[in-house]
């Protein structure tokens, strides 16, 4: 007796399934006729197999009305995905998104660890620190440079 293969489902990537959210009920072959793409191309994106270049997700995150919101944690997750691609999307501008998500995320940790140890100076002055580190480390201006032209 011969046993029936079952086709096991990938889990689709974030990435992916945020990317189908905002195509919505639009059939694909449409999706990608406003894209400048196939519609295998789609296909393959929103099922996790291919990361959309740069221009791609960027005219496809313009159709959504939270794009801002969107772009870092997707951005994130296809970099997870497909590492490789990690030099196109820093050339096109992409690349800071993923270090502010991943700093804001750091510190809101850091922030929150911190609230139920520190006395309101303490948070304060750590605060401040904090700040300076993510300007440094986002090439920001310095809050104080701010301050002064202000």
């Amino acid at each position: 007796m011969q046993r029936k293969r079952v086709k096991e489902e990938k889990a689709v990537p974030y990435f992916s399934s945020a990317l189908r959210g905002i195509r919505g009920d639009t059939e694909q072959w449409r999706w990608s006729n406003e894209l400048g793409v196939s519609q295998m191309h789609i296909s393959h994106i929103e099922n996790g197999t291919r990361a959309p270049s740069p221009e791609v997700l960027t005219r496809w995150l313009a159709k959504a009305e939270a794009s801002d919101v969107l772009r870092p944690a997707v951005v994130a997750d296809i970099l997870r995905c497909f590492p490789r691609a990690a030099v196109r999307y820093d050339n096109a501008g992409l690349g800071m998104d993923v270090v502010e998500l991943l700093t804001r995320q750091c510190v809101s940790d850091i922030d929150e660890r911190l609230t139920n140890r520190l006395t309101q100076a303490e948070r304060a002055t750590t605060k401040q620190a904090i700040d300076r580190l993510l300007d440094k480390v986002l090439n920001r201006p310095a809050r104080e440079a701010k301050d002064a032209q202000g």
